[in-house]
């Protein structure tokens, strides 16, 4: 399992620990900082990361940014209240058959499409705006093998980055998801109501997901559901898919730019350059064969299957030491029974000073800083964007800042997809990405 340390990645994590920041010694008149909170005891996600964090550096601040970021996830994970959305079953667990919480939430495609947008948080949107008219009302729809858009598979040539593939042979589907308060807020943009400056609320959460449909893979270290996902000619088909991939994006009081919160399922991908020397893969997106993964993604065809089937690596900078040992210790709160304790933390990303939107996203206003020291990219979200600290979360989110950050309003929306693809591919190849 990808757990087991490498040889040669030790080696890394040590060079990686070195390059870390040195706390910044505390005044005799300082008391000590509040504990970090370890705890999965909550199906509600908390409002922000505490108040009374250490006044020092990122750095410092870091484990309970990594703790937010867990708690949240633990509350999203949990079962899901049959009919009522975005609500926790209340006799919650997590290992349950049924939906999570997250998975409730309103899907993009049912809040961008022709005609007014229904604010009603329970309601369904009609069959004939569903990509998928087969399925039913509340089945999880996985509209997309792009991560840029979820309304339509559009051609290639119109998109950054074309589809992601596994090593089954698959590719990677993608959903973009709005809890209630922010739901209420997009379709008051889109209605009209709000114009001008958009700001969304506190405790506006937005949800992008990562599944692989799982033909030949080990179901027992995913979690896994059935969904509908895209076929030719504009057919659907059910197949149950496993989550690899989950970014969670809350705005709260303290951070007006959002908190950033990124996970993975741990055999996604190997670190470049490790050395498997005990148990380890198979991996869902790397064969093992040695080959290093290409500088851009390879084109191929929106449907599957892939003509080229490339390697994935977790390039360049590996997940923290301390974000390593937060996960740690999640797991053990989670049990090592638990579904849950086969994801991991990639990175917590957020302003780490007061600044303005327009430099929001600069590495020197956030955590991780331009003195990278750990990753801050997703290996099935970001997969070719993991050497530019720029294309950071926040880095990225900042160049769609007069939407408050949320590429979602710019890309989505009819009429204002065609600039705002054009501006996304822009912002990709500029970091260096495009399709060859």
């Amino acid at each position: 399992m990808k757990r087991i340390v490498f040889a040669s990645a030790i080696l890394v994590l040590a060079a990686v620990y070195v390059l870390q920041p040195a706390p910044v010694q505390r005044l005799a008149n300082e008391g000590p900082p509040p504990p970090v909170i370890v705890d999965v005891s909550s199906c509600e996600v908390p409002p922000g990361e505490g108040t009374n964090l250490p006044p020092w550096s990122a750095y410092d601040q870091l484990p309970y940014f990594d703790s937010y970021s867990w708690r949240a996830f633990a509350a999203l994970v949990c079962d899901a209240m049959a009919g009522h959305r975005g609500q926790a079953d209340p006799g919650w667990g997590r290992e349950g058959t049924g939906a999570r919480v997250f998975e409730t939430f309103k899907s993009a495609w049912e809040v961008y499409h022709s005609g007014a947008v229904i604010k009603n948080w329970d309601h369904y949107v009609d069959q004939s705006r569903n990509p998928c008219p087969n399925a039913a009302p509340g089945d999880l729809v996985l509209a997309s093998t792009s991560k840029w858009i979820d309304t339509d598979l559009l051609d290639d040539n119109a998109l950054p980055t074309g589809p992601l593939p596994a090593q089954n042979g698959t590719y990677v589907h993608y959903l973009t998801q709005y809890n209630q308060v922010s739901f209420n807020y997009i379709a008051d943009v889109l209605a009209g109501k709000i114009k001008g400056n958009i700001q969304f609320p506190e405790r506006s959460v937005n949800i992008k997901s990562a599944w692989v449909e799982m033909t030949g893979l080990d179901k027992t270290r995913f979690y896994t559901r059935y969904a509908w996902v895209p076929r030719p000619r504009r057919a659907c088909e059910n197949v149950e898919v496993g989550l690899v991939g989950l970014h969670i994006v809350q705005k709260t009081h303290t951070r007006p730019y959002w908190i950033w919160s990124t996970f993975e399922q741990v055999n996604n991908a190997p670190d470049s350059g490790a050395t498997c020397t005990g148990e380890c893969g198979p991996y869902t997106f790397n064969k093992g064969d040695g080959r290093k993964m290409p500088d851009s993604p390879q084109p191929n065809p929106p449907y599957p299957p892939p003509t080229d089937i490339f390697n994935v690596e977790r390039a360049w900078h590996l997940i923290g030491v301390r974000t390593r040992d937060m996960n740690a210790q999640y797991w053990k709160q989670l049990g090592t029974n638990s579904r849950w304790s086969n994801y991991e933390l990639v990175m917590t990303n957020w302003t780490s000073q007061p600044t303005q939107p327009a430099n929001a996203g600069s590495p020197a206003f956030t955590f991780p800083t331009a003195e990278v020291n750990s990753a801050f990219a997703n290996t099935v979200m970001e997969t070719f964007f993991q050497r530019d600290i720029t294309m950071s979360c926040l880095g990225c989110h900042a160049n769609a800042v007069d939407n408050d950050f949320a590429w979602s309003l710019k890309i989505e929306p009819k009429l204002s997809r065609t600039t705002g693809l054009q501006q996304l591919r822009r912002v990709t190849e500029e970091a260096g990405v495009s399709l060859k």
